[in-house]
């Protein structure tokens, strides 16, 4: 079976990540949510097990770019615990976090990524790239996907 590592930055992608890893729990998935943030109060009351990762992140400002050393961190992770998919929730343009180091991470290593697009259309780009594969709302969401990446 799968190791799957799921992260949440925002609110309203902790809903869509918390309602994955439910789903996948209830299927005996081998799961771990990396959350920071508003992301941890709102998994907790929705009852979805994350580790916060707030320590880490507390000195990026947005709109900065995130260090070697601080994706580095998710990098030994994912490649110490043998993780074979990440799916983010990368919703904020322009603001990095968890999301966006373990997607960073995940690209060096070859690891499938997804995310979950909580907008029609939005597709973030971090360094240039975008997952692999994007979960959208509705058909016009994947048009306008479709169309922009």
């Amino acid at each position: 079976m799968a190791k799957i590592i799921l992260t949440a930055r925002d609110v309203g992608g902790a809903g869509h990540i918390g309602a994955i890893a439910g789903a996948l729990d209830r299927r005996g998935q081998q799961t771990r949510i990396l959350a920071q943030g508003k992301a941890v109060n709102a998994l907790n009351e929705m009852g979805a097990r994350s580790d916060n990762v707030d320590e880490v992140f507390t000195t990026i400002p947005d709109g900065k770019p995130l260090s070697a050393a601080k994706v580095e961190i998710f990098a030994e992770i994912l490649a110490s615990t043998g993780i074979d998919a990440v799916v983010n929730a990368m919703s904020t343009f322009g603001s990095y976090g968890v999301d966006e180091a373990v997607f960073i991470a995940a690209r060096q290593q070859n690891i499938p990524t997804f995310t979950m697009q909580d907008f029609w259309g939005d597709v973030e780009r971090v360094n240039g790239a975008t997952a692999d594969h994007t979960f959208v709302l509705d058909e016009f969401a994947a048009s306008l996907t479709v169309e922009r990446v």
